[in-house]
């Protein structure tokens, strides 16, 4: 309630630190990893036994790991992260929402495979939509 003395205004609009997931995500990462993880991942991809590993650095090296054995879900973030998401596009093609990729091999603007392609409405339909 406005005026109310007892409610504290949120200037910021998130909550303190100590709740703020994003916030508690960024500190759990900067710490230390389990010494059996970081283990496994010296063993696997060859890593100084002196270097240590944070809990990002490893959580990193496991994703990549799951893409190499084959995770399309790992790889499709791997890819996203590193190279950008491929933009879609909603197109209205004769009152039909399809959504279309835009592809960066040449084919752009083309619709996406199955996406339905049907002439466009004569005048007088489509409307009252």
């Amino acid at each position: 309630m406005k005026g109310d003395p007892r409610i504290k205004p949120n200037r910021n609009g998130r909550p303190p630190a100590k709740r703020c997931i994003p916030d508690l995500l960024r500190w759990s990462g900067d710490l230390p990893a389990p010494e059996a993880l970081v283990a496994e991942m010296r063993r696997i991809f060859g890593l100084p036994p002196t270097e240590p590993l944070t809990v990002n650095q490893a959580t990193a090296l496991r994703c990549r790991l799951e893409a190499l054995k084959g995770s399309h879900q790992h790889l499709q973030f791997i890819a996203d992260r590193t190279e950008g998401k491929a933009p879609e596009r909603l197109a209205i093609e004769g009152g039909a929402i399809a959504v279309v990729e835009e592809i960066v091999d040449g084919r752009q603007g083309a619709p996406a495979p199955g996406a339905a392609a049907g002439p466009a409405p004569s005048a007088g339909e489509g409307e009252g939509l």
